[in-house]
């Protein structure tokens, strides 16, 4: 699955943050010589539109990663959170904050939108036009993660991360076009057990590069975790609620439909990929039975 983090159409970092990295300090795990290039880049472009008087016709979308050293997931509060600031003429509001969920991949559809340019039917990112105007949703939930690793989803209220089934984090495949950019690079054998995947109707016919990852390479991400975001937003504190657990783990399973995950992921993750999802399902409290897992990354710093 995509890297794909959630964003909040508001400022999620506070310019008094900004400032103390740009003093030498440091907050929750920017670095100052990381963000002041971005800070010094961006200052210029926003000062730009100021001078040519060009905010009535440019649409400004200024989005973050969380990065990838050992803090930056907690770098603006939660692992699920980027920095998100819209400008829009045609709305033309400025100095508010919007609740709705949405992702990155509604950045496309949002510029395509705002050209009046044509999108392709099989994109699934939605315009933010209306959103950004009156906060109407635009969906009601997302899934997030890392390949190989915890399949993620989320409501804007509940985090449910949910682990692999079995303790080898199997069957585990990568697809793809270009098998030399790999984060984690590909031994012989795995190369050598490659088949071709054509079921996929993203790619648009084109077959794609079906991969089996190692265990070693991709090792055990057991353990289940549902947080929530109203009384716990730094997910210091794992709450068990079968009730909730269930409706989070069906919104997984709609969405890996949605995204035509492949049918394996369904198998790594011990979920149906055609029946109700059920209590039989449920994994926290078989966790909790095995010996409650660790949060580790994601606990509080």
């Amino acid at each position: 699955m995509a890297d794909t983090a959630l964003a909040g159409s508001g400022p999620q970092l506070p310019l008094a943050s900004i400032e103390e990295n740009r003093q030498g300090g440091r907050r929750s795990g920017v670095n100052s010589n990381q963000i002041s290039p971005y800070d010094h880049a961006l200052t210029s472009i926003l000062d730009c539109l100021d001078e040519l008087d060009l905010w009535q016709e440019t649409l400004v979308v200024v989005g973050g990663a969380h990065g990838q050293g050992p803090d930056s997931p907690r770098a603006y509060g939660l692992p699920i959170k980027m920095p998100l600031f819209i400008w829009d003429p045609r709305v033309a509001t400025s100095g508010e904050i919007r609740k709705s969920l949405v992702q990155t991949t509604d950045f496309a559809p949002t510029l395509l939108d705002f050209f009046e340019a044509p999108r392709a039917s099989d994109v699934q990112g939605k315009s933010l036009e209306a959103l950004i105007r009156s906060d109407i949703p635009v969906r009601d939930a997302g899934l997030f993660g890392t390949f190989g690793s915890r399949m993620n989803v989320t409501d804007g209220q509940y985090v449910y991360m949910r682990g692999c089934a079995t303790r080898d984090n199997q069957p585990l495949f990568e697809y793809t076009l270009s098998p030399l950019d790999m984060p984690v690079e590909l031994s012989l054998g795995e190369l050598a057990g490659s088949t071709l995947a054509e079921e996929f109707s993203f790619s648009r016919g084109i077959p794609l590069l079906r991969i089996p990852r190692s265990s070693k390479a991709f090792p055990n991400c057991g353990g289940s975790f549902l947080f929530d975001l109203a009384s716990d937003p730094r997910m210091a504190n794992p709450i068990v609620d079968a009730d909730l657990e269930l409706r989070m783990a069906t919104l997984i399973a709609e969405l890996m439909w949605l995204h035509e995950a492949p049918t394996e992921q369904y198998e790594r993750v011990g979920l149906p990929r055609v029946e109700a999802v059920t209590r039989q399902h449920l994994q926290i409290s078989k966790d909790l039975g095995a010996g409650s897992p660790e949060i580790g990354t994601f606990a509080p710093s």
